[in-house]
């Protein structure tokens, strides 16, 4: 189905379910924007590729850009805030959870083009949203992946672990075990300080298919301690057979030696159009 007549089918389908006249969702210049109140939402797909083979694609990782009719980039913590209050009528997860829904839609719509290319589509998710969702995760966005005439095997949910969420690991399981019974992959992402025995814990008993590693900030870190996390998170992804990826990097990370046993690096490199083109944005507005 064309990209336009799929931007059409699901603003059709966000009329019922919300009984409003509102349409998010609008394609310009061959690339899929999203409303969320004073927001619009759009996607950067970052390649994946094989570390000894560059030149060969994983897949690609969808990164959420937002902005205000200003044009200004929001940060995380900033759309945190904006999240709380947007949209006025919804609760604080029941709003992470419209947002999450809107953007993965956005990112579908936008990985569609490139699809041919790599086979897999990495979609963080907000834990927020696993937590929000009492039951049948992955039902909802199912539906919009076999509409894209995908399959949720070639979607790869990533989720980052944080600290914060550790008291809700167990609830974070059930939900991720959810998308996995319907076929999702998984990926867990840490910063080299998430790295820990209750993280470790965690990743062992999700079955991740993928672990991922930040290379930021990693040459602050004395070479050690660093040496020794990565030991650790390597031993511990070698029990679910999880493939290892390093991201946040600025160059081909093949000569760095923390990184000689990995298996992908996500190049901060955008695919397609610069994803900050003013005019593109002005038209948005």
């Amino acid at each position: 189905m064309p990209l336009q007549q799929l931007v059409e089918y699901f603003n059709d389908r966000i009329e019922r379910e919300r009984l409003s006249s509102f349409r998010p969702f609008k394609l310009i210049d061959n690339r899929v924007f999203g409303w969320f109140g004073p927001l619009h939402v759009s996607s950067q797909l970052n390649g994946i590729h094989d570390m000894r083979k560059p030149e060969k694609m994983l897949g690609y990782s969808a990164i959420c850009q937002v902005f205000n009719l200003e044009q200004e980039i929001f940060n995380t913590n900033e759309l945190d805030q904006l999240l709380k209050h947007q949209p006025a009528d919804l609760g604080q997860s029941e709003s992470v959870i419209q947002f999450d829904r809107l953007t993965r839609t956005v990112h579908m719509l936008n990985y569609l083009p490139y699809s041919h290319e790599a086979d897999l589509l990495f979609l963080d998710v907000d834990p927020r949203h696993i937590l929000g969702v009492k039951s049948d995760h992955g039902a909802y966005f199912e539906e919009i992946i076999n509409r894209c005439g995908l399959a949720t095997h070639q979607v790869v949910i990533t989720l980052s672990v944080h600290g914060v969420y550790s008291r809700f690991y167990q609830t974070l399981l059930k939900g991720l075990s959810n998308y996995q019974q319907r076929g999702y992959k998984i990926a867990i992402k840490l910063e080299q300080a998430g790295i820990e025995k209750l993280s470790l814990d965690f990743i062992a008993r999700t079955g991740a298919n993928f672990v991922g590693l930040s290379a930021s900030g990693l040459d602050r870190i004395r070479p050690e301690i660093i040496q020794h996390k990565v030991a650790l998170l390597q031993s511990t992804s070698r029990q679910v057979d999880a493939k290892h990826y390093v991201f946040n990097c600025d160059e081909y990370p093949i000569n760095n030696p923390l990184f000689n046993h990995f298996d992908y690096w996500q190049n901060n490199q955008a695919v397609g159009s610069d994803y900050q083109n003013t005019r593109v944005l002005k038209r948005c507005s």
